[in-house]
């Protein structure tokens, strides 16, 4: 997480963030624009970037320490958001999560299939996680929300079912 000036910035930042595609020359993935979805974060004049970089596809940054991740960071913003003479960031926060976005492997889908048939035999047992509904915390949320629905669902149905007797 780093803060710049907002006398660094070469670009209206107004929004979410940015992604970066592949192929760019640019290791850091992407970066959430956090002071403008959070306003009163920052001092006046100062924005808030939180940043991505590595991942499945450029696992080495894992071997550098906080200096050089941070290096690599304000190298590539200055290819995205930052004027090429941006001074260096006020670094707020560096963690390194080695494995923070699930990555589905070959056959995740067929396996995921035929794991939901096999639960057609085992009535009021749910499975509700990032590997069966997307990893996106909007899918999360979905998938978690209709799993409670099902859940529920089959509860009011055993409750009909019941019979008082005196």
């Amino acid at each position: 997480v780093l803060a710049y000036p907002d006398t660094s910035i070469k670009v209206k930042i107004d929004g979410f963030g940015n992604l970066i595609p592949r192929g760019q020359g640019i290791r850091t993935l992407g970066t959430i624009w956090s002071s403008t979805l959070f306003s009163g974060r920052t001092p006046p004049g100062w924005q808030i970037f939180t940043n991505f970089i590595g991942g499945a596809t450029d696992p080495e940054i894992a071997n550098l320490d906080s200096e050089a991740i941070v290096q690599q960071v304000h190298q590539d913003l200055c290819q995205t958001l930052l004027k090429q003479d941006a001074e260096q960031p006020k670094v707020l926060a560096v963690h390194l999560w080695s494995r923070a976005i699930p990555q589905y492997n070959l056959g995740h889908n067929p396996r995921l299939e035929q794991i939901n048939n096999s639960l057609k035999s085992l009535p009021g047992l749910y499975l509700c996680s990032n590997y069966t509904g997307g990893i996106a915390l909007g899918d999360c949320v979905r998938s978690g929300t209709e799993v409670a629905t099902k859940i529920y669902q089959g509860l009011q149905v055993k409750s009909q079912k019941l019979e008082v007797r005196s």
